[in-house]
């Protein structure tokens, strides 16, 4: 393997390390949200005139949530995919100078 691709494939491989840790810290945020919106949606079935009071006070908060939930799955599978890019290139780099050996 010659110097510059051992570089490339550790900076790859340490790149790919950051971005799969993210991930799995990302998936558990995810199950915990999934976890805390259905909690609250079992508490307002049970109120459901206290559910649209508050629904309605905090419409504009829940819209701008909404959005910042769109954008924290754009990024999530956005993440997802460059980590599987990066497999990709790190197999190649190792294809390729294993075949140099």
């Amino acid at each position: 393997m010659l110097w510059g691709e051992y570089r490339q494939a550790d900076f790859l491989k340490e790149n790919l390390k950051y971005k799969m840790d993210w991930i799995l810290k990302a998936y558990r945020y995810k199950k915990y949200l999934e976890v805390e919106d259905k909690a609250e949606k079992e508490f307002f079935k049970q109120q459901p005139l206290i559910f649209l009071i508050v629904y309605l006070i905090n419409l504009p908060i829940n819209i701008i949530n909404l959005i910042q939930r769109f954008k924290w799955n754009y990024q999530y599978k956005k993440i997802c995919v460059e980590a599987a890019y990066l497999r990709k290139e790190i197999n190649k780099i190792e294809d390729k100078t294993k075949l140099l050996d």
